[in-house]
């Protein structure tokens, strides 16, 4: 799933809705998963909300991130303190846990919207490395 989550921040797969208009591109591996996981209509919905909002989630903490490494581009050398540094770590420490966050719970809202005999699969699937 994190592979699924990395790939759909660029692509979408046919049979799902574009998560970003602007991306009108497919990806095999996003695809692949659907199909082999043999999601229904309605599933294949709901994936599609998943990760349209993960897609949100990770544009805002792109902007967060950008907006840090300005910060510190900025910041004029001879001025930097250790509470600068505690400061600014502090904040990539925020905006690398809102990510974490954001990937776990987007993976724990696919599971649960799989039947028992999707998960088992899926779990296999992540247990390969797939």
């Amino acid at each position: 799933m994190i592979r699924l989550l990395l790939l759909v921040s660029v692509f979408y797969c046919g049979g799902l809705e574009p998560a970003r208009a602007s991306d009108q591109l497919s990806s095999e591996g996003i695809a692949a998963l659907v199909d082999e996981l043999e999601l229904s209509s309605a599933q294949r919905e709901q994936v599609n909300k998943l990760l349209a909002r993960y897609v949100r989630k990770a544009a805002a903490l792109k902007r967060a991130g950008d907006t840090l490494r300005e910060d510190m581009r900025q910041q004029p050398l001879a001025d930097i303190s250790r509470t600068t540094i505690a400061a600014m770590s502090q904040r990539a420490g925020s905006v690398a846990a809102r990510h974490t966050g954001v990937v776990l719970q987007t993976q724990l809202d696919f599971y649960r919207l799989l039947t028992p005999a999707q998960q088992a699969e899926y779990s296999r699937l992540r247990e390969a490395g797939r």
